[in-house]
């Protein structure tokens, strides 16, 4: 059985991969490091962390167990990182793709991200779904 992302959402017919994988092809043509393409509006570092720290655990796993050892305090931004993604504990990768897709929506001015408008659905579907 495949794990919906909520099953009031229109989305909840894809699996937390497919939601997952678009997501990331959003972030990919939609955001620059700092801020969306096409808005004013940057992101704090609190909401970049959360970001990376979800991605992490989805693709990589917990940090306690792959992400090696704490980075050097005089490695500011490998710190926060690892820290943040440290944070998240034994958390499922599953649950980590859903509160990724999560926290993009949130980011996008709290406006659903409309997974469906992108070409590539189907292809992540077959691949994923």
């Amino acid at each position: 059985k495949k794990t919906m992302v909520t099953a009031k959402d229109p989305q909840s017919n894809y699996t937390a991969e497919v939601l997952f994988q678009l997501a990331l092809h959003y972030v990919n043509e939609r955001m620059g490091e700092t801020q969306y393409k096409g808005s004013s509006r940057s992101l704090t570092n609190d909401e970049k962390l959360k970001v990376y720290a979800h991605f992490k655990q989805a693709k990589v796993g917990p940090c306690s167990k792959f992400g090696g050892s704490r980075p050097s305090i005089f490695s500011f931004e490998a710190k926060y990182k690892y820290d943040a993604w440290l944070a998240l504990d034994d958390m499922s990768k599953t649950e980590a793709m859903k509160q990724y897709v999560e926290q993009i929506n949130k980011l996008n001015d709290g406006e659903k991200v409309h997974w469906f408008d992108f070409s590539g659905l189907d292809q992540y579907k077959k691949k994923y779904g």
